[in-house]
C-alpha cells in the first residue's frame, strides 16, 4: 500500500523528484525490491530515508519513502489519511489509566504510560501552545522518531498520545535515576545500535525535512527504547527550524539550559544550528558507553567535557586506559580498537568550534560501519 506525500526537500527537488511516495512495508520486503516496483534507483530510496548501503534494514508496518520523478498510477496509491492532529483524537483521558500522572506512571521526560481504548499508550500532558510541536510531528515519519497517534484537549490541558515503547527511557538502562533501580545491563551491541538509531533519527531531522530542524533537547531521558531495544527520539517541544543565515544558523535570545548537553556556541551566543544536536549527541554517546550521568562526568573536568577522553586518545597508552572510561558493567566485553574509534568520534562531536565537528550524516556512516563490524 502506498500514499503520496507532498513534502520534498530542496535536494530532492533539485534532483528532479516531483513526488515522495509513502510505502507501507510488509513482511519479507527489501529496499531494493520496493524500489524496483516503482522503477527507482535503490540508492535514491536509501538516501530519502536516511539509510545507506551499510544500514539498509527496514521493518514490517513501517513507512518507506520512494522518490518519484513521474506521477504514480492510481493503482499504486491510496488516498492519504489526514495527519494525526486532524484525526479523531481520544475524547477523554481519565486519570485512572495513568494513575493521575503519578511518578509511578512516568516513562521518561514528561511522558507517562496509560491506556486508550484498551491499548497501552504514551501520553504527554501539556499546557500552553503546542502547535509548533504538533506541526513538526505531522511532518516527520521515521522509525527512530516518536510517532504521534492522536491529540486531545480537556480541562485546560493538551494530551498528546504517542505509540508506546515497552522498555521506557534509555536513562533507566544506564544508571539509577531519581531513586529508580537501574535495569539490566545493556551489552555492547545494544549500545551501538541505540547510538546508531538516535543518529539516524537526528540525520532525518537535519537533512530530510524542509526546513531542517534541530531537536534542541537531546538527552538520555528523551530517548525511548522499544521491546527490541531499538531507540526512538521523543519530546519535540523545544525543536525549532535551523533555517537562518544560509540555511545553517539561526539565533535565539531564549536560552534553554539542560546541564551538560548544551553546546558552547548555544550557551554563549544563542547560536542554533544542526551542530547543536551533534554536540548533544556526543554527550549522549558518552553516557551510553560510560554508564555515567553527565553531571558526574563534569565533576572530573573543569570546563571541557572532552578532557576526560584524553587518556584514551593518547596514542601510546590509549587501550590500557580504556577501562577507566568504559562502563564497568560491560566487564570488558567490547572490541578495544572499535571502542577507541568511537571515543574519537565522541571527541569530534564535543569540539568547541561547531564547524570542526562531523555532520550527523558522517556520524551515521561511522556508526553503521561499527554496527556491521560488530555483528559480522
Amino acid at each position: 500500500m502506498a500514499t503520496v506525500a507532498k513534502l520534498l526537500t530542496k535536494n530532492q527537488a533539485d534532483d528532479g523528484v516531483k513526488y515522495l511516495l509513502s510505502y507501507l512495508v510488509t513482511w519479507g520486503q527489501y529496499v531494493s525490491a520496493i524500489s524496483s516496483m516503482f522503477e527507482v534507483d535503490t540508492g535514491k530510496t536509501l538516501q530519502a530515508n536516511g539509510l545507506s548501503e551499510q544500514n539498509f534494514n527496514i521493518y514490517p508496518f513501517t513507512t518507506l519513502f520512494v522518490p518519484l520523478q513521474n506521477s504514480p498510477s492510481s493503482s499504486q496509491t491510496v488516498e492519504l489519511p489526514p495527519p494525526p492532529s486532524q484525526q479523531s483524537p481520544p475524547t477523554s483521558i481519565a486519570p485512572p489509566p495513568t494513575q493521575n500522572f503519578s511518578p509511578s506512571s512516568l516513562i521518561g521526560g514528561s511522558v507517562y504510560g496509560g491506556t486508550i481504548k484498551g491499548d497501552y499508550a504514551a501520553i504527554k500532558k501539556m499546557n500552553g501552545d503546542v502547535s509548533k510541536e504538533i506541526n513538526l510531528l505531522n511532518k516527520i515519519n521515521h522509525l527512530n522518531l516518536f510517532r504521534l497517534s492522536g491529540v486531545c484537549f480537556s480541562d485546560g490541558y493538551w494530551y498528546l498520545v504517542y505509540e508506546y515503547d515497552a522498555n521506557g527511557a534509555l536513562s533507566d538502562w544506564l544508571y539509577e535515576n531519581h531513586g529508580k533501580q537501574k535495569k539490566k545491563c545493556l551489552d555492547w551491541k545494544q549500545r551501538l545500535q541505540i547510538g546508531l538509531d538516535v543518529a539516524t533519527g537526528l540525520n532525518y531531522l537535519h537533512s530530510y525535512i524542509s526546513p531542517p530542524h534541530v531537536h534542541k533537547n537531546l538527552k538520555n531521558s528523551n530517548v525511548l527504547v522499544d521491546a527490541d531495544f531499538r531507540a526512538k527520539i521523543s519530546n519535540f517541544g523545544l525543536a525549532r527550524s535551523a533555517d537562518g543565515q544560509g540555511g545553517q544558523f539561526a539565533l535565539t535570545r531564549h536560552i534553554i539550559r539542560t546541564k551538560g548537553y548544551m553546546a558552547p556556541e548555544y550557551l554563549e551566543n544563542g547560536l542554533v544550528s544542526t551542530m547543536l544536536d551533534v554536540y548533544s549527541f556526543g554527550v549522549l554517546l558518552l553516557d551510553i558507553f560510560t554508564g555515567k550521568e553527565v553531571t558526574i562526568l563534569y565533576e572530573a573536568v573543569n570546563v571541557n567535557l572532552a578532557e576526560i577522553l584524553s587518556p584514551v586518545l593518547d596514542e601510546k597508552d590509549g587501550i590500557e586506559n580504556l577501562s577507566q572510561i568504559m562502563d564497568s558493567s560491560l566487564e570488558g566485553n567490547y572490541p578495544s580498537e572499535l571502542a577507541i574509534l568511537l571515543i574519537r568520534l565522541i571527541a569530534s562531536c564535543l569540539k568547541k568550534d561547531p564547524s570542526a565537528g562531523p555532520t550527523m550524516h558522517e556520524i551515521v556512516q561511522t556508526l553503521s560501519t561499527s554496527v556491521t563490524t560488530t555483528t559480522s
